[in-house]
Formats: structure tokens, sequence, C-alpha cells
């Protein structure tokens, strides 16, 4: 199998993803192997691969709960 049927069995990339490259751990290793995505990267059986988030997903996702607050202190009424 290669790497694309891997992923698309899977349920496919995320909107978030990295689609260009994908970590490979191949079964009895401890170490990832950086791969690029395409028909020729093959995926074995216990393979396990795994799938960034882009960069600005990942800042997106640590600010999310700082502009709850921010938005809460901006609305808020002044009180005199």
């Amino acid at each position: 199998m290669n790497a694309l049927n891997a992923i698309a069995l899977a349920g496919g990339f995320t909107s978030t993803a990295v689609e260009s490259v994908i970590f490979i751990r191949r079964e009895g290793s401890n170490t990832e192997q950086k791969v690029p995505v395409d028909r020729t990267t093959t995926i074995r059986p216990g393979d396990v691969v795994k799938v960034h988030n882009t960069f600005f997903s990942d800042v997106v996702n640590f600010m999310a709960p700082f502009s709850g607050v921010a938005a809460s202190a901006a609305t808020a009424p002044v009180i005199n």
C-alpha cells in the first residue's frame, strides 16, 4: 500500500494537515522517518503513520483560549 492509499483509508487529510510529508515509524523501530506523500512511499503492515498540522493551525489552536478572554475584556461594561 502506498502513503496516499493509507491516508485515504484512514479518512483522508484534515483541513489543517500538512499534505506534503508524513512521518512513518516502521514496526519494531523507535524512530520516525520523514517521507514525502506520494505513490512511491510504501506503507507496510504494522507501520505507524503520523501527519502534522500546519504551523498556522497550531498557532490558532494555541491562541484560541486567549481570544475568549480578550473578547470578554473588550466588551465588558466599564463601571464607574
